[in-house]
């Protein structure tokens, strides 16, 4: 039996799991530079880290192979500055200096318009978001997504949410939500990003008070 470790998140996890999120496709789809790729991935990943209130990895046999973010917006404290902040903005500002940096930074704005438009005024009508999970392929169908969803509902409830939301769309394993109990709400072909324009977007929630 394999044996699956749960745990915070360490500084030292940080190249792996932007590993992890470079196999999902969507960044070497709007930028085929490694190098500015690899800058992207660094800023996506605190980005997330600094927008959430609850993380955990998983490790197996001291490698790590996932990541689950999310946020309660009541624990969710809006500050100027964070520990993720500094390096955001260095890496930033590093790629604005550099065509393909900008280039880049713009697919990823303009795809992002896409899930804005699809949330529309809805966020208001949630306690918090699941922002990012992520789960390496080799030990997927083997329980470690849905212990990851089920540390994230336990915090939630904890916490007293009542229910959450997120964002995903066909590059992802999206239908792993729907055997999870999560709802689809909402949905749209991606619009403004050519290198994207073959996905769709998909919002789901899901209700704490049943968990």
């Amino acid at each position: 039996m394999q044996k699956f470790i749960y745990r915070d998140i360490q500084e030292k996890d940080y190249n792996t799991l932007e590993k992890l999120l470079d196999m999902t496709g969507y960044f070497k789809k709007i930028t085929p530079n490694n190098k500015v790729r690899q800058i992207v991935l660094q800023v996506y990943l605190r980005s997330c880290l600094e927008d959430s209130t609850f993380t955990k990895v998983v490790e197996h046999e001291r490698q790590v192979i996932g990541i689950v973010c999310g946020r309660n917006n009541n624990h969710s404290k809006k500050v100027a500055w964070t520990p993720y902040t500094a390096g955001i903005l260095s890496r930033l500002i590093y790629l604005h200096l550099l065509k393909e940096g900008r280039k880049t930074l713009k697919a990823h704005r303009d795809f992002s318009q896409n899930y804005k438009e699809l949330m529309g005024d809805k966020e208001q009508q949630f306690d918090g978001e699941l922002t990012l999970l992520i789960v390496d392929k080799q030990y997927r169908r083997v329980g470690v997504g849905k212990t990851l969803i089920h540390q994230f509902l336990e915090y939630m409830k904890k916490t007293n949410a009542k229910n959450f939301y997120l964002l995903t769309d066909t590059m992802c394993q999206y239908t792993f939500y729907d055997h999870q109990g999560f709802r689809k709400i909402g949905k749209q072909k991606v619009n403004g990003v050519n290198e994207l324009k073959e996905l769709e977007i998909y919002l789901y929630d899901k209700g704490i008070e049943h968990f």
